[in-house]
């Protein structure tokens, strides 16, 4: 689980672990990514964060509060990574 943008409000609403927590309630990596997301949203509407959140099973997803942002993904089984959209909120 990774957050960046402006720190300071993923800090002060400890969003990984929110994150963590719904990934361990059975969310899906996507709607965890997007829900640290609106968290963010609803407290400051100042900034930009983006997240990116991959579970135990490999599995991984990004929000961010930007429009067009990209993640790269790449396993064992890749030649090459592959370049995925985020989700935004």
């Amino acid at each position: 689980m990774v957050c960046v943008g402006v720190g300071e409000l993923a800090i002060r609403l400890a969003t990984a672990r929110m994150v963590v927590e719904d990934l361990k309630r059975g969310a899906s990596v996507e709607q965890a990514a997007l829900n640290g997301i609106n968290e963010v949203k609803e407290l400051s509407r100042r900034g930009d964060i983006s997240i990116l959140v991959l579970d135990k099973y490999g599995n991984a997803a990004s929000a961010t509060t930007e429009e067009q942002k990209t993640y790269y993904v790449m396993d064992a089984s890749m030649s090459t990574p592959n370049e995925r959209k985020c989700l935004v909120l």
